[in-house]
Formats: structure tokens, C-alpha cells, sequence
């Protein structure tokens, strides 16, 4: 087997259907989403938005939020789609997206003629903000925040106790902790969080984004809601 041939599934691009390609381009806009192209088709319209978790949209290392028209459906689906405002309601799925200020994004979306679900409020257990609204078209969207640099560092250390701080102050002392093995659930009476908090207050959120994102701590927002 070829490396091409080798390399795993890769999700390229999630599609939805919509009545009016246009106006939901207009509406995602508005909100900040990078629109790759639009092309006028003879089904009625097709539009690509490249996304990245932690970057705006690019057409590099990007999942693709693509947007055409129902008319496409109908005709690949000869048995009948559900794309109206109405039937989306009804459809169990949701876009959602990442983003620092989840309540910007939300006023936005209800400027352009969204409808709210939830306001922004914090209610995940590791700290986040969420919003719901739906869009013109009916589809579900949600926002999350990401988890801010402090409360990853926090969480992890709560998660491994005073050997976090040695690996934010050198992100190379990592390697010796075994991230595949880290506790599941919230702990009590940490020891070191005078160190930990010591730390953070001579750190900036810049600087501790980028020890976040260096080697295998890239990964730790993701191993450390994991182990919730």
C-alpha cells in the first residue's frame, strides 16, 4: 500500500441544503465566517466557508462548511428532502462553532435575523460559554468559547498536581507525565496551587497560549475535557 493510499479518513467537507444558498451566505458573513467562493450553479447556488478550530478560515489544514441549494437535493434525492424553515426544526443536527467571544457572535446572528434558542451562559462543566440560536434557514447553530489558557492550566494541574507546573514553565518536562493516563474526574485539595497561581500571575495569556501550543501540549485542551 502506497503512503497516499495509507494516509487515514479525513473529513473533508459538511454539506447542508438550503433554500436559499445566497441569504444564508449573507447571514454566515455577518458573523465572520471566511467564505471561500460562491458560484452561481444551475441547481441554484453552492458556496464554501473554510473553517479551522483555533484560526480563521483558510484553505489550508481546513474542514469546508459547504452551502447549496435544495434544488440539488430534489434532484439527487428523488424521494423527498426537508429543508424548509419548518422541517429543520425538526432535524437533530447542529452547527457549532468555536470562537473567543461567543457573545458578539451571538448578537450578530440575531441582528441578521436569527432566532435565540439560549443566551451566552456558562454551562459546561470545564468553564466555557455557550449560545444557541437558529438561522434563517432553521438549522440549529450553537457557539462555545475555547477554553482560556488559564483554566486549561489550572484543569491540568489539577488533573496532575504540582508536576504541571514545572511542564508551563518548560513545556519540554511533558514528556514526563503520561497524558494517556491522566485521572478522569474533578479533584479536591490540590497540593501546589499557591506555585500554580505564582506562575500564572507572571505569565501572560499570550505566552501561556503558545506553551499550550508547543509539542504535545497542542493537545491538552482536548485530554484535559476528556478526563470531565
Amino acid at each position: 500500500m502506497s503512503g497516499e493510499q495509507a494516509r487515514g479518513l479525513d473529513l473533508g467537507f459538511v454539506m447542508v441544503w438550503v433554500d436559499d444558498v445566497k441569504r444564508t451566505v449573507e447571514f454566515y458573513e455577518s458573523l465572520g465566517l471566511k467564505k471561500r467562493y460562491y458560484m452561481d450553479t444551475k441547481d441554484g447556488g453552492y458556496a464554501e466557508f473554510g473553517t479551522e478550530l483555533g484560526g480563521a478560515g483558510s484553505d489550508a489544514g481546513t474542514t469546508r462548511l459547504v452551502f447549496s441549494s435544495s434544488r440539488e437535493a430534489q434532484r439527487i434525492l428523488p424521494e423527498g428532502i426537508a429543508t424548509t424553515p419548518e422541517e429543520q426544526r425538526r432535524n437533530p443536527v447542529q452547527l457549532r462553532f468555536v470562537i473567543e467571544d461567543v457573545k458578539s457572535i451571538y448578537e450578530a446572528a440575531l441582528k441578521a435575523g436569527a432566532e435565540s434558542i439560549s443566551e451566552p451562559a456558562i454551562e459546561q462543566p470545564w468553564g466555557v460559554t455557550l449560545a444557541r440560536f437558529r438561522d434563517p434557514n432553521g438549522i440549529l447553530v450553537s457557539v462555545l468559547s475555547r477554553l482560556s489558557p488559564p483554566a486549561q492550566a489550572r484543569r491540568f494541574h489539577e488533573l496532575v498536581g504540582p508536576a504541571s507546573v514545572e511542564a508551563l514553565r518548560d513545556p519540554s518536562n511533558i514528556e514526563k507525565i503520561p497524558l494517556d493516563n491522566l485521572p478522569l474526574g474533578r479533584a479536591e485539595n490540590i497540593q501546589g496551587s499557591d506555585q500554580l497561581e505564582q506562575l500564572l500571575g507572571q505569565v501572560s495569556d499570550e505566552d501561556l497560549a503558545r506553551v499550550f501550543a508547543a509539542g504535545r501540549m497542542a493537545n491538552m485542551e482536548a485530554a484535559i475535557i476528556a478526563r470531565l
